[in-house]
């Protein structure tokens, strides 16, 4: 089965969009992590590119199969996960990482944990749709880190690619309601947490009333 689009559209985008030479390495002022499946191998394996780079023996970063975060191009990472089957072709043997891990809170915290042992002021976002949601909310309140997730409940379903303008406004109208509404306080809450963490390079965390 042939790809509905045609990637050179999408990548050209990206380059302009993120940048053809940022790096993840780059992106300092917080961590990414990004998922992407990996579909040439039976089944297929979680990929994962991160910001930050671990710190870990040379043993565990083969093991594991950490990459140097300063030769992961940032547009490529994007390309690879949001090569969404049908839709788009994979890209280098990579493909959207929902195949894989379609609720990626659990594999963020996972990772958080085992990187870095729980810094005293924690937090996990996430925008993406998951199957787990209420598992990895539960989760996260057990272990005292703060969960938010923004992902309205439309009223009727929309077609990943569709470009009608009359499905556009009304998903666009559903989002508005539900950030004014129904997520208001968590955004609220999410953004005084954000306040009190500490800029690039700074390792303390700002205390706010």
């Amino acid at each position: 089965m042939f790809p509905k689009h045609n990637s050179r559209g999408i990548e050209d985008v990206l380059r302009q969009a993120l940048g053809s030479k940022t790096t993840m390495g780059d992106l300092k002022a917080q961590k990414v992590l990004v998922t992407a499946a990996k579909i040439k191998s039976a089944p297929p394996q979680l990929v994962l590119f991160r910001s930050y780079a671990p710190r870990v023996t040379a043993r565990e970063y083969e093991k594991y199969g950490y990459m140097n975060p300063e030769r992961i191009l940032v547009w490529k990472a994007a390309r690879a996960t949001s090569a969404a089957p049908v839709f788009f072709e994979s890209f280098h043997g990579l493909a959207d990482g929902a195949i894989f891990c379609n609720n990626p809170c659990i594999t963020m915290i996972t990772d958080f944990f085992r990187l870095q042992k729980l810094e005293r002021h924690k937090s996990i976002c996430t925008s993406s749709h998951a199957v787990s949601v209420g598992q990895a909310r539960e989760w996260a309140h057990s272990l005292g880190i703060p969960y938010f997730r923004f992902s309205p409940r439309l009223t009727r379903a929309y077609d990943l690619d569709s470009t009608a303008t009359d499905g556009i406004f009304d998903f666009w109208f559903e989002t508005e309601v539900y950030l004014k509404t129904q997520a208001h306080q968590d955004i609220v809450n999410l953004c005084r947490l954000l306040k009190t963490m500490p800029a690039a390079g700074i390792q303390e965390y700002k205390e706010v009333d």
